[in-house]
């Protein structure tokens, strides 16, 4: 497979907008998605990791960020994980100060689609780097936390799988519930630019869809010479399950 890192360093210089599904596995994508795509290696098998590789080609090509992921803000560092978005982006929208929903723990795609289309005439000047955080957990589709009563800070999805509070379908079954969200919002982008790139003086616009990394969904790996199940992705293991990831290119 090829090289994530190598291809982003070719193609985002003729790209005019980025859109990241956040822990999209590449043969989920190619089963639920409608658009095409190869299987490429990432360069991280978690976001920050990702992002700390990454993030000089988007300054050397001039985007701004809408990004509903905390990681990637105006504020700073203001995690402690030692990483700072803002040297790397023009501008940057904090959708997930303005929208993060703790009803749900995450920023609803819509917020993300919504956004766009405010910031959409910064085409004319600037590349766009979009990031959703589906289809990465929790579920943007129903509210874990009115079910289980708790505070939004309190849920672990894998800690509810280990005591046997849900099945491992469930956690799948929520991946795939986020993963055809968040592609429906995806496809909402296309066809906005498809119809309105004129109005940014465009004669088309060139679109990638890709991920920061992938998902384990219960899977079996040897880890420490035993057989252990794993969920989500551990930012100490570095799989194929977690490093492959869809690259697609639209242009409309």
């Amino acid at each position: 497979m090829k090289e994530q890192l190598k291809l982003l360093s070719k193609d985002l210089e003729h790209c005019d907008i980025v859109i990241i599904l956040d822990a999209c596995r590449c043969d989920y994508f190619r089963k639920y998605s409608k658009i095409d795509c190869e299987c490429v290696i990432s360069p991280a098998s978690y976001t920050l990791g990702w992002l700390k590789v990454v993030s000089p080609l988007f300054q050397r090509y001039e985007f701004v960020a809408i990004s509903s992921h905390p990681y990637i803000n105006s504020k700073g560092d203001v995690l402690g994980h030692g990483y700072d978005a803002r040297p790397y982006f023009k501008y940057i929208v904090d959708l997930w100060n303005f929208y993060y929903d703790k009803s749900i723990g995450t920023v609803h795609p819509v917020h993300v689609y919504n956004t766009f289309k405010k910031m959409f005439n910064m085409l004319k000047k600037f590349k766009m780097l979009i990031w959703f955080l589906q289809p990465h957990l929790p579920p943007a589709t129903r509210s874990l936390y009115q079910y289980f009563k708790c505070d939004y800070n309190d849920i672990d999805i894998v800690k509810l799988i280990e005591r046997g509070v849900l099945k491992d379908s469930d956690y799948v079954e929520m991946y795939i519930e986020n993963l055809q969200l968040v592609l429906d919002y995806t496809y909402k982008i296309l066809d906005y630019c498809r119809d309105r790139k004129e109005v940014v003086g465009k004669r088309e616009i060139n679109v990638l869809i890709t991920s920061d990394h992938g998902e384990f969904l219960g899977e079996e790996i040897e880890l420490n010479g035993k057989k252990v199940k794993v969920f989500s992705h551990p930012g100490n293991i570095s799989h194929p399950i977690l490093r492959t990831v869809p690259y697609a290119l639209v242009s409309l």
